[in-house]
């Protein structure tokens, strides 16, 4: 039928669709028969279990069991359901476990496409956590070592092998990643404002304590053609061959250009010392500090 009727498959009266109760698979949506025909079948259809009757067999399992494992259904016509209570119960946690998996999927997608539009507030919550769970990450920590030391051991031994291949990655990540090295260093001064104030002082200090000679930045790199010693790569900054904390100068003898990833890695260290830890750093890559290194040494 049209306009918003249909016909009774029991009665046979043309009725409007709210008469019908809803019916997704059907194709106009609603059930057969209106909504007076079924709840009249059902006040008239009311079967009980026969008492005679003290066991049943399983639609599903085929198995023969007391009537007290069969759920009772008023509409079938020995008062009870045709599978028994375990069969009924297994399909309903098959069903659930279903279900369950769908939605664990669903919220897993949904919480990787949040995390994907909101790395900062991702960040902040994990810096939150280690910050208030610091005891319990260690514990946690503690616990796996103990139950992989082999794992642990074979880890370790891949990092002493291939530090090479580690800095190299390191330094890729850090020249792929300067602006967020930039927020994360404003960030942690920030919340370390004496720590970051005491580096500075003992940095000015040991520079204080130095040789009077100064050189600037710009001068170096204007002498030198502003490219780092060590890499060849445009140079920002200025090491102190031999470090200010192992008595070095401040000094146009003392200071080289270098770029700020390696002189990072060079840290306190000598030219010697450096080359030893940086197995992929020939001295070749030092002609002016050749001869330095071997009196560093």
């Amino acid at each position: 039928m049209s306009n918003g009727s249909k016909k009774c498959s029991k009665c046979g009266q043309v009725k409007s669709l709210d008469e019908f109760y809803r019916c997704s698979r059907a194709s106009d949506g609603r059930q057969s028969a209106c909504k007076r025909c079924q709840k009249s079948t059902l006040n008239q259809v009311r079967y009980q279990p026969d008492p005679s009757m003290t066991s049943k067999q399983c639609s599903r399992c085929r198995q023969t069991k007391p009537v007290a494992e069969f759920h009772r259904q008023q509409q079938a016509k020995d008062g009870l359901q045709s599978a028994c209570k375990s069969c009924r119960s297994a399909v309903a946690a098959r069903a659930y476990e279903s279900e369950e998996a769908s939605k664990r999927a669903r919220r897993t997608e949904l919480t990787k496409r949040w995390r994907r539009l909101n790395p900062g507030a991702v960040r902040e919550a994990a810096r939150r956590y280690r910050e208030n769970n610091s005891e319990k990450r260690r514990a946690q920590f503690a616990a796996w070592a103990a139950k992989n030391r082999d794992r642990l051991k074979e880890y370790e031994r891949t990092r002493v092998r291939k530090p090479q291949e580690r800095r190299r990655a390191n330094k890729k990540w850090r020249q792929r990643n300067k602006d967020a090295l930039r927020v994360k260093q404003r960030e942690w001064r920030a919340r370390n404002r004496q720590q970051a104030r005491e580096q500075v002082q003992r940095r000015r200090a040991l520079k204080a304590a130095a040789p009077a000679f100064t050189l600037m930045t710009r001068d170096l790199s204007r002498l030198t053609g502003a490219a780092c010693i060590a890499c060849g790569a445009p140079a920002d900054s200025l090491d102190h061959i031999i470090p200010l904390s192992r008595g070095g100068s401040h000094g146009v003898g003392n200071l080289a250009p270098m770029c700020r990833t390696c002189n990072s890695s060079k840290g306190a260290k000598t030219i010697t010392e450096w080359r030893k830890a940086n197995d992929w750093l020939p001295l070749g890559s030092f002609p002016r500090w050749k001869d330095r290194a071997d009196g560093a040494a």
